[in-house]
């Protein structure tokens, strides 16, 4: 494959970025935070305000103009799928096509296919339940777990079209990283999600860790859904199945078809591979990393300014640039932790968030 420029474009594009660097690529970027990591790794750079068609087409037009012609989209586009269909209207699109992305969020037609396939999934439904007792309300178009709530009385501000309601299940957040090529899928591994809970959002995501503790024929049943799925949307590249794990019984929430924070877990050309998975080939590299690692990211607990005393260690990504303010329960940072095992992972974790409390973060 021809190394050359490509187009990252994400709210949040570091990952990425960094991943496209680590394959040979020399990446142009554009995305909504302008961290000083993610400007370092883009060849050249552009920050718009959001990945709307009006705020993203002066950043197009200018790397259109700079002969740019393939495309790897991230994290952000759940709100904008008109941004997609534009994406590809001017650029070769290295991942799902707009029809596919948009049709997995499309919640209706999602369980309806889950149902079919004979595929668990929590209750759901798309009118108001007489109790609330037990039951979610979620945006049919959001990520991280934003705007995601318990349902009370008091929900009433979100009970319209773009709101569905779901059983809560009480068991373990996980997720499964795998490539997809068409029509049959690859497994790269299995992950638990950890949230953080605010005053008014209780499921917003926080961390990701390269270890899930799942038997054989848990795994098996799970890579027969995703095969299934694959071949019923038409999956490519990289792509994460998140699910429920209660009583012991896999439960599917929903499909991110793009590249997702997981992917930073773990070792090997990983952006490579995505390349060629779209272009319907699979690696033979094995991308285990051989160790525990997490993804964690830093919430502001206060309004503060990143201030230029800041010497940031190895370890922290998305770093904010110099004099940015982050208001409260918004991304500081993030920071990747390792260790052999999960003592050695929590003493490495807490070693780097120490740094934090020097500058009163």
């Amino acid at each position: 494959m021809e190394l050359d420029k490509l187009l990252i474009i994400a709210t949040h594009a570091r990952m990425l970025a960094q991943a496209a660097r680590n394959s040979g690529f020399s990446p142009v970027v554009i995305d909504c935070y302008g961290d000083q990591d993610t400007q370092k790794l883009a060849e050249q750079y552009r920050q718009v305000k959001s990945l709307a068609v009006a705020d993203l087409t002066p950043a197009i037009e200018f790397f259109k103009q700079q002969g740019i012609s393939q495309v790897v989209y991230g994290s952000g586009f759940e709100q904008h799928s008109d941004s997609l269909i534009f994406l590809a209207g001017h650029f070769q699109i290295l991942g799902n096509h707009p029809e596919n992305f948009i049709a997995l969020h499309n919640k209706r037609d999602f369980f309806q296919r889950l149902r079919q396939l004979n595929i668990n999934y929590p209750e759901v439904r798309f009118t108001a339940p007489d109790d609330c007792e037990g039951w979610l309300i979620k945006p049919e178009q959001s990520q991280g777990g934003v705007n995601i709530q318990h349902l009370t009385k008091n929900s009433s501000a979100y009970l319209e079209a773009a709101y569905y309601y779901q059983r809560y299940l009480n068991g373990k957040a996980l997720s499964v990283l795998f490539l997809a090529d068409g029509t049959q899928a690859q497994v790269i591994g299995y992950n638990q999600q950890l949230v953080t809970s605010f005053t008014n959002q209780p499921f917003v995501f926080a961390a990701i860790l390269n270890q899930a503790e799942l038997s054989l024929t848990q795994q098996q049943i799970l890579t027969d859904w995703i095969n299934q799925l694959t071949e019923c949307y038409g999956l490519r590249g990289l792509n994460s199945l998140d699910f429920i794990l209660a009583d012991d019984i896999c439960y599917v929430l929903e499909i991110n078809p793009r590249p997702s924070a997981s992917m930073q877990l773990y070792d090997g050309a990983l952006f490579t591979a995505h390349i060629e998975a779209c272009q319907g080939k699979f690696s033979n590299a094995d991308f285990k990393t051989g160790c525990f690692r997490l993804y964690q990211i830093v919430y502001a607990p206060a309004q503060i300014q990143i201030s230029a005393e800041i010497q940031w260690p190895d370890g922290y990504v998305d770093i904010p640039t110099t004099g940015a303010m982050i208001n409260p329960q918004q991304p500081i940072c993030s920071i990747i932790a390792s260790g052999k095992n999960l003592v050695e992972l929590s003493t490495d974790l807490q070693l780097k968030k120490s740094f934090l409390s020097t500058f009163s973060i």
